[in-house]
C-alpha cells in the first residue's frame, strides 16, 4: 500500500502545536510527516531538532536566502527558468512573491516604505533577488513532486500555488473575523471556502449587532497600548539591540540580515507617530451620530489581508482620492489608521490625506463598529470592517474583486475608476435601515460560522511566554478534527 505523505509548514499561530498535530495525522491516519521551517538560525535548527524530530519522518529548512544555491547560474538561463515557473504559476515572479520579505516589493509598497529594512533586500540587485526566488521555487517543487505529498498544511502563498497546479490538497489556516474563531482555507485569498454555498442554504435569519471587535484585534489592542509608553519603548529597543548584537556576533542568519540602527529606531519611530497619530484625530466615535460621512480604515502595510488578498488593488490613497472626488458636498470621509501601521507609513502620507479638506481622522484607538454603525456606507479595500459592515446590513464600497462577500446586494465593487459616483449616488437614496440588507446580512454571519471553528476557551498563541503543553494539544485536536470535516484524510 503506497504511504501517505503530508507536509506541515511551520508559522507564527500555530508552531506551539504542530508537533501534536503530526502525531495525530500519524497515529489515527498513518500519515509520514514531513516539516518544513522557515530559515532560522542553526542553534534553532539544533532546538528544533531535539524537540520535535521524533514527531516527524523528515524535517527540512527553507533554502538560506544568503546563501544562493544558483548563485553561479548564467542571467539567460536564470530568466529561463524563471519564466517556465511564470508560466506554471499564471503570473509573474514579482506576484508570485509580492508579499515575501526578501523577493516581494510589495512587502515594502508606498504605504509600508518605513517597515525595519533588511540588508538582502537592500544590497541585492534585480538578478541576485530572482536567484533567491528560483531557490524557493525549485526548493518546493522538488519537495512537493519528489515526496508525492497528498496533503500539505500553511504553506507559503508560493507554495501554496504550486501545490494546487499539482493537484495536492493544501490548506492553511486563518484566524476568522467575528469571535475567538478560525477556518480551513484552500482558497488563493485565504477566504472561507463555500461560503456563497452556505450562505444559499440559510433561510431564518435575525438581524445582527456586532458591539465589539473580535478577540484577536482586542488582544493586540491591550498589548499596543502597554507598549507605546516611554518606558516600555525603551526597554523593547535596548532588548532588540543587544539581541540582534548578540546575534550578529554569534553568526545568526537573521541578525545578520537586519539593519540593527534601523530595527532599534524602530520601536521610537512607532511610539513618535502613534503620539502624532494622536494629536492627528480631530473627531471621537461618540460625535459621529448624526454626521453624513462614509468610513474608510485603512489597512496595515505590510500586511497579507492587502498584498495578499486585493493583488488587483492596493493603492489607499487612490481610494481615498477617489472617494474625496466624488463625494457630495455634505459628506465627509472618517479615517481611521490601523495600529499595525503606524510607523510605517511613507513622509507626508497623512498629510496628502489631509489635503482634501473634506476628510476627519479618528481616534486610532476607539474600536471601529461604532464609526461603522454610524456611517452612511464603509469604504475598503479588504480587512475586518468590511465583514463587520456587510453582516450588519450597512453598504459596503469595495475596491477589489477578491472580498468573498462581493456577491451581496449592499456590496458595491468599485470595477472602473469612473464607477464610483454612481454607487455615491445609489447608496445615498438608499433608506437605511434596509430589510433586505438586514436579512442578507444576517445570513452571511451565520454561513461565515457555518464554514469556521470556535476556539472556545482556547486563546491564540502569540510567544513562548504563554506557551502551555496542555493548551497546545487541545488545540491540535480542534484543528485535526476540523480538517478532518473539510478533507478525506
Amino acid at each position: 500500500m503506497k504511504k501517505k505523505i503530508a507536509i506541515i509548514c511551520s508559522r507564527q499561530m500555530t508552531r506551539h502545536a504542530d508537533h501534536h498535530l503530526a502525531n495525530l495525522l500519524k497515529c489515527k491516519n498513518n500519515y509520514y510527516l514531513i516539516s518544513v521551517i522557515s530559515n532560522i538560525s542553526s542553534a534553532n535548527m539544533n532546538f528544533y531538532y531535539e524537540k520535535y524530530s521524533k514527531y516527524f519522518d523528515e524535517i527540512y529548512q527553507e533554502p538560506d536566502e544568503n546563501v544562493s544555491v544558483e548563485k553561479n547560474i548564467k542571467e539567460k538561463l536564470l530568466i529561463k527558468k524563471i519564466k517556465a515557473f511564470e508560466m506554471l504559476y499564471g503570473m509573474s515572479i514579482n506576484n508570485i512573491f509580492f508579499t515575501h520579505r526578501i523577493i516581494g516589493g510589495g512587502f515594502f509598497a508606498s504605504g509600508g516604505i518605513n517597515h525595519p529594512r533588511n540588508s538582502l533586500r537592500e544590497n541585492n540587485n534585480h538578478i541576485n533577488i530572482l536567484k533567491i526566488a528560483l531557490d524557493q521555487l525549485l526548493f518546493w517543487e522538488h519537495l512537493l513532486k519528489k515526496s508525492q505529498v497528498n496533503i500539505a498544511l500553511n504553506l507559503p502563498n508560493h507554495a501554496h500555488y504550486l501545490a494546487k497546479k499539482l493537484n495536492i490538497k493544501s490548506e492553511r489556516l486563518q484566524t476568522a473575523r467575528f469571535g475567538n474563531t478560525q477556518f480551513w482555507s484552500s482558497d488563493n485569498y485565504i477566504q472561507p471556502d463555500n461560503l456563497k454555498k452556505n450562505f444559499d442554504m440559510i433561510k431564518k435569519t435575525k438581524k445582527v449587532n456586532i458591539d465589539f471587535p473580535y478577540d484577536t484585534y482586542l488582544t493586540y489592542k491591550k498589548k499596543y497600548i502597554k507598549h507605546s509608553s516611554f518606558l516600555s519603548t525603551l526597554y523593547m529597543s535596548i532588548l532588540s539591540l543587544l539581541k540582534n548584537v548578540r546575534g550578529r556576533l554569534k553568526g545568526y542568519k537573521k541578525s545578520k540580515n537586519i539593519f540593527i540602527l534601523d530595527n532599534f529606531l524602530s520601536f521610537w519611530k512607532k511610539r513618535k507617530a502613534f503620539k502624532e497619530n494622536l494629536k492627528l484625530s480631530n473627531i471621537t466615535s461618540e460625535q459621529t451620530k448624526g454626521l453624513k460621512y462614509i468610513y474608510f480604515p485603512l489597512v496595515a502595510e505590510p500586511e497579507i489581508a492587502l498584498h495578499g488578498i486585493a493583488q488587483d488593488f492596493f493603492f489607499q490613497l487612490s481610494a481615498l482620492n477617489l472617494l474625496a472626488r466624488d463625494l457630495p458636498s455634505d459628506f465627509k470621509i472618517v479615517v481611521k489608521e490601523h495600529l499595525l501601521a503606524i510607523g510605517r507609513r511613507p513622509k507626508d502620507f497623512y498629510r496628502q490625506i489631509s489635503a482634501h479638506k473634506n476628510v476627519i481622522f479618528a481616534n486610532p484607538l476607539d474600536n471601529g463598529i461604532t464609526y461603522i454603525k454610524n456611517s452612511r456606507a464603509v469604504a475598503i479595500i479588504t480587512g475586518t470592517a468590511g465583514w463587520e459592515a456587510s453582516v450588519m446590513g450597512i453598504p459596503v464600497i469595495t475596491f477589489t474583486q477578491n472580498n468573498a462577500f462581493n456577491f451581496l446586494e449592499h456590496v458595491f465593487y468599485v470595477n472602473k475608476p469612473n464607477s464610483l459616483n454612481k454607487i455615491i449616488s445609489d447608496i445615498i437614496n438608499i433608506k437605511l435601515p434596509n430589510r433586505n440588507f438586514n436579512r442578507a446580512g444576517s445570513r452571511l454571519y451565520q454561513a461565515y460560522f457555518k464554514s469556521s471553528f470556535d476556539l472556545g476557551s482556547i486563546k491564540q498563541f502569540f510567544d513562548w511566554k504563554s506557551f502551555d503543553e496542555k493548551s497546545a494539544l487541545s488545540y491540535a485536536k480542534l484543528l485535526y478534527r476540523e480538517l478532518s470535516k473539510k478533507v478525506n484524510l
